[in-house]
């Protein structure tokens, strides 16, 4: 009887350890910052002094995610996994696992209908859910849908291996207009005061793109160009100066509401992302595995802080809402 008694016991414990997740340092700061690291699958929790407070360690290869509006529920996706997991920063926990197509490209919460948005590079589609992961809906796009940003009811993707952007109708969940824009196209900002869409990019074949091209929401048309060299793949905004990272070049730019350069500054190694955090615009370095932090309005560099192995998303906790 003991015999059989041990035995269930330990079968009982070897199913419940094996059909748990693993647990993580609890995330309880009201203000910080997280970087999505590709070359050691990790987040990296840093608060707004500069000092690091935990490492996540993950045996699965995320490539991207989205932070809910309440900073606390992060969803990570990977490329070629078809399958997003589901944190709760502040238990240090998963908390679901969510059924999606491998292939994610991107992701985006939609505020207003609380739903999450993947784009996929495998069917060329976006895939809708709503907060519980059950998928609602699909819209075809254009090859490679990746850069995604919402304005007034209206969603924009870049496609990045075909020469479109598509313009969908959130209520209608449907392609209503597309734009004409360069191949390898990546990185997209809405500028809502002179109602502008500017897009970054590679270049193609062996030129490198060098501009940031705007254009407008009302025509769909390409009104102007910005000269940031070379490769401009993402954007920031403070409210009073908008900055471009050109992780070709290494430099970020500074530009005020005439699109005039006001400060540049080489800084990190191969950086992609950029994002506004209380006083300062964060930079990360992909290939140098750190964070600069810039003062706002100036570029001027405050301090330099490690973080896992390729740091290519930032993701900002500016308090609990």
């Amino acid at each position: 009887m003991k015999i059989r008694l041990f035995l269930f016991i330990a079968v009982w414990i070897w199913l419940i350890a094996g059909c748990s997740h693993p647990s993580y340092p609890a995330i309880k700061e009201e203000k910080y910052l997280l970087t999505l690291n590709l070359r050691d699958s990790s987040l990296t929790f840093i608060n707004q002094k500069g000092e690091h407070l935990a490492d996540w360690a993950f045996d699965d290869m995320y490539t991207g995610g989205v932070l809910f509006p309440d900073g606390d529920r992060l969803l990570l996706y990977g490329t070629q996994l078809d399958r997003a997991a589901l944190f709760s920063l502040s238990e240090g926990k998963m908390l679901d696992e969510w059924k999606v197509h491998e292939g994610t490209t991107g992701a985006l919460y939609l505020k207003d209908s609380k739903e999450v948005v993947l784009a996929n590079k495998g069917d060329r589609s976006l895939h809708f859910y709503n907060e519980k992961g059950k998928e609602t809906d699909i819209v075809k796009t254009g090859k490679y849908p990746m850069s995604l940003a919402e304005h007034q009811g209206m969603l924009y993707v870049i496609n990045y291996q075909d020469t479109i952007l598509s313009e969908i109708d959130l209520k209608k969940k449907k392609v209503v207009r597309e734009f004409t824009i360069p191949s390898s196209s990546t990185g997209l900002m809405i500028e809502p005061n002179q109602r502008e869409l500017w897009i970054g990019g590679h270049g193609h074949g062996k030129e490198p793109q060098s501009q940031v091209q705007v254009y407008s929401l009302d025509t769909g048309q390409k009104i102007e160009q910005i000269n940031t060299p070379m490769m401009p793949v993402n954007f920031a905004s403070d409210g009073k100066y908008h900055y471009v990272v050109s992780h070709g070049s290494n430099m970020i730019y500074m530009l005020n509401d005439k699109k005039e350069i006001e400060a540049e500054l080489e800084v990190g190694a191969n950086p992609f992302t950029i994002e506004p955090f209380a006083n300062e615009i964060i930079v990360a370095g992909y290939d140098s595995d750190e964070l600069y932090f810039l003062e706002k309005g100036s570029l001027k560099l405050v301090k330099k802080v490690k973080t896992g192995k390729g740091p290519f998303v930032i993701f900002v906790k500016e308090e609990n809402k």
